[in-house]
């Protein structure tokens, strides 16, 4: 397996992270001291107007914090997960205007993950989460951990990895394919008739990522970039092959 990740937009993104969580913390606790410190009635208009921006600020560096910096790191579970494969199957990571995608001889994929932990079903295109309470469901949207809709998001970014191929090799014949993966080993769930295939990253559980490949490589039908396409496409996305 051969990971290519876009180390230059990693770095970016969790210098961002921290520098958005730094700056909620200043106007949270600026609005707070001016409240505490009372005084001229004008003044304490002041924590009106900051308060909501630092609200709002935390808000965005808790989900930039979900997303970039809190570990395991999706891209190295997913590269652990494909260890195995030969360099015909190549994982990239931030490269293209989704998060992960999939090049391996069975086709292309988009892979949407999860860092949830805990019970879930999906039934269809429907997910169902544990039951939490209603303190525990408001703790875990204030983390930014309730599960959302994965097949959703999952189905919009296959599409907008199509349009990308579509561009870049028109010619080529070949779907973009969505996968929702579990990172976590804490986190289960229930799939009944899922219309994007649920996984888990770990290979010794079923169904695991590595599990679904190996079975589709063996489909010798399926329709797969060639060396060429694969070339272009990664020109047209800025890759550099070095």
């Amino acid at each position: 397996m051969r990971p290519v990740t876009n180390e230059k937009a990693l770095k970016r993104n969790r210098t961002l992270a921290h520098v958005v969580f730094i700056l909620s913390v200043a106007v949270l606790g600026a609005g707070l001291f001016i409240s505490w410190r009372g005084g001229d009635p004008n003044e304490m208009l002041i924590p009106a107007l900051i308060l909501p921006v630092g609200m709002a600020l935390s808000i965005m560096a808790v989900r930039m914090t979900n997303l970039w910096i809190r570990e395991p790191a999706p891209h190295e579970v997913l590269a652990d997960s494909l260890r195995s494969f030969s360099n015909k199957t190549i994982l990239y990571n931030y490269c293209f205007p989704v998060r992960h995608v999939i090049i391996c001889p069975s086709g292309v994929f988009t892979v949407t993950t999860r860092f949830q932990e805990g019970k879930f079903a999906v039934k269809g295109d429907k997910w169902r989460d544990r039951p939490r309470g209603i303190f525990g469901y408001i703790g875990a949207a204030m983390r930014q951990e309730l599960l959302g809709n994965p097949t959703a998001q999952a189905r919009r970014e296959a599409a907008r990895m199509q349009k990308v191929l579509d561009q870049a090799v028109p010619d080529s014949g070949v779907r973009v394919e969505p996968l929702i993966v579990f990172l976590s080993d804490k986190a289960e769930f229930e799939a009944e008739e899922p219309v994007v295939p649920v996984l888990y990253a770990d290979p010794r559980r079923s169904p695991s990522l590595r599990e679904h490949l190996r079975r589709l490589n063996r489909n010798r039908e399926r329709p797969a970039l060639t060396k060429a396409q694969i070339e272009a496409l990664e020109a047209k996305a800025g890759i550099s092959r070095r």
